[in-house]
C-alpha cells in the first residue's frame, strides 16, 4: 500500500515487510554443481585463453544503467 502526496509515493516499513513476504519464493534445489558424477573430464584453467568479455558485458550494463539514471534525474 502506498500513499501519494504531492506527486511522491510513500509507504511504511510494515507495508514493505508485508510485500516482501508476499513476493518471497521457495528456494529450489540446485540443478548443477561441481560434483562430476558423469565422468566428464575437467580441463586445466591455464589452457583457456584470457578473455575480458565478462567485464565488457558488465561495463556495458553499468553504462546503460547510468544513462537511464541520468534521464530519470533530469540531467
Amino acid at each position: 500500500m502506498i500513499e501519494r502526496i504531492a506527486g511522491k509515493d510513500y509507504t511504511t516499513l510494515t507495508n514493505i515487510e508485508k510485500m516482501r513476504e508476499l513476493c518471497r519464493v521457495e528456494a529450489r534445489e540446485q540443478g548443477s554443481g561441481l560434483n562430476r558424477r558423469d565422468g566428464t573430464p575437467t580441463g586445466d584453467s591455464s589452457d583457456a585463453p584470457f578473455s575480458s568479455s565478462g567485464t565488457d558485458h558488465a561495463s556495458a550494463a553499468l553504462v546503460s544503467a547510468k544513462v537511464k539514471l541520468n534521464k530519470l534525474s533530469g540531467r
